[in-house]
């Protein structure tokens, strides 16, 4: 699934660990610093805290398979 979405964004996104039932896929139009602080904000306003991943937005690294920070 991950290579396919990398296909699809001409290998340039975001991973946004939304919440425990979603996750968001972004174009690359947007910065680490603004995505953590839309995430951060979000997190804090409407998700609840069990149902809460991660503050930040992840990359994935086709080459190596691997999602990270």
């Amino acid at each position: 699934m991950m290579s396919h979405i990398y296909e699809k964004f001409d290998g340039k996104f975001w991973i946004i660990p939304s919440s425990t039932h979603e996750i968001l896929i972004v174009g690359d139009e947007f910065d680490s610093e603004s995505l953590t602080s839309m995430i951060q904000d979000v997190n804090k306003s409407t998700v609840e805290i069990e149902s809460q991943l991660s503050n930040h937005p992840y990359r994935y690294d086709l080459e190596h398979g691997l999602i990270s920070a």
